[in-house]
């Protein structure tokens, strides 16, 4: 069991300055959670981007991380989390871009130090497309067939 201490972690100064002497018990490097530090108010059927902060850092160093919605969130479920993916890069994140959606007719408030979303530890890699119907498909530009990017997530 790691215990994390705020001086050199990636906590944001707001909540630095809220709990000084706080001490926080890490267990699980493996991912992370990423947190609000103010109240926000959502409006209803409207799109924003937080810039949310992680509660610990995980010791990838530069690495493709996914933001994906999470059991542990402590918000309300009307609220849509897009998966996203972001460039990690140890010691060096403090602010996480996080697209939410809020499909409510009503206007929904996210409380401050919230756990938002989860980030974990994903390889980006290329996969070919399958060829339904086993005949090769001309392109313009008479190239191989395309390959999309594909997360696969780290053990």
């Amino acid at each position: 069991m790691q215990t994390c201490l705020h001086h050199g972690t990636s906590l944001s100064a707001a909540y630095h300055y809220e709990r000084k002497n706080c001490r926080r018990e890490v267990t699980d490097w493996q991912s992370s959670n990423v947190q609000k530090a103010k109240t926000v108010h959502i409006q209803p059927n409207k799109d924003i981007v937080l810039q949310g902060y992680m509660d610990h850092e995980i010791p990838y160093h530069p690495v493709c991380c996914l933001l994906q919605p999470t059991k542990r969130a402590a918000i309300p479920t009307d609220l849509d989390i897009a998966p996203s993916l972001v460039s990690y890069s140890y010691k060096d994140n403090r602010l996480v871009p996080v697209h939410i959606s809020n499909v409510t007719t009503r206007t929904i408030t996210v409380s401050p130090n919230a756990i938002l979303c989860e980030v974990q530890p994903v390889a980006v890699t290329d996969i070919e497309t399958p060829d339904t119907n086993n005949h090769d498909v001309l392109y313009d530009d008479c190239s191989e067939r395309p390959t999309l990017p594909a997360c696969v997530l780290n053990p």
